[in-house]
Parts: C-alpha cells; structure tokens; sequence
C-alpha cells in the first residue's frame, strides 16, 4: 500500500522480491516519503516507510537473506530468512546506504550517513555512519 499524499518517487526505483518469494510480500509508504533515483527497495518482507522518510539515490533496503549454514547445498536452493523492516517517520537514509534485514527498525528521525552499512537496529534520532554502522550521536546533542 503506498500513500500518494506529497510522495516524491525518483527515476529507475527498483521494487524486488526474491524469487523464492515470502507471503508477506508488502510496501507500505507513509505521507511525504521522498524516494531517490536508482534506489532498490526489497519487498520480500513487509517494507514501511513512513511518513516524510528520505531515501537518497542509489539505497538499498532488504528484507531478505539467505540461510547459508548446509554447505552441502548451493545457498540459492537454501531457504531464507524474511524480516519485516521498517524506517521511522522523519528518517533520512544517506546516498549509496545499505539497510540490512538484520536492522530490523532505523528509528524515528534517524539519519544513516552516505555509503553507510546498517547491521542493526537504529534507535531514533541517532546519527549512523561506516560499515558496519555505528552510532557518532544523537540529534540534538
């Protein structure tokens, strides 16, 4: 479900689902989210962004991994591991970051800096950078 209330959606966005999709495939778009160019957005779990997110050119957000632990199998024929991932109200995701299904949540006026590699959650109004991204502070310290 996507709200089209103020919603800015950039050029060659990509929505994906895996091949082996889930039954819980969603997006759900708050008001006033802002999608940048070439940004891939992974539905193969419910994806929500909510209201007056920005997401700059070239991010990617997951909601999918594959489970690798038989090394008999090839880790395609392997199952996955689906997670819901939500990023906050007023969250900013920087240019070129990766949000990872093991984040889980990027907080409510959370900004993730450029180029950034989000492991885990997010607590709101926390300012994240570097691979894997760790918090530098909050907003308003």
């Amino acid at each position: 479900m996507i709200g089209t209330s103020n919603l800015s959606w950039g050029h060659r966005v990509v929505i994906h689902t895996s091949h082996l999709r889930s039954d819980r495939s969603d997006l759900v778009v708050g008001r006033g989210a802002q999608v940048g160019d070439e940004v891939l957005l992974d539905i193969t779990g419910v994806l929500t962004l909510g209201e007056d997110v920005t997401i700059s050119e070239r991010a990617s957000i997951y909601t999918h991994d594959h489970i690798t632990v038989d090394p008999g199998r090839h880790w395609r024929d392997q199952e996955l591991e689906v997670t819901d991932v939500t990023i906050g109200d007023g969250a900013w995701i920087g240019a070129g970051a990766t949000v990872l299904p093991s984040a889980q949540e990027v907080g409510a006026g959370a900004v993730v800096g450029a180029g950034s590699v989000v492991t885990r959650a997010v607590p709101p109004n926390a300012i994240v950078v570097g691979n894997p991204a760790r918090v530098i502070r909050l907003r308003g310290e």
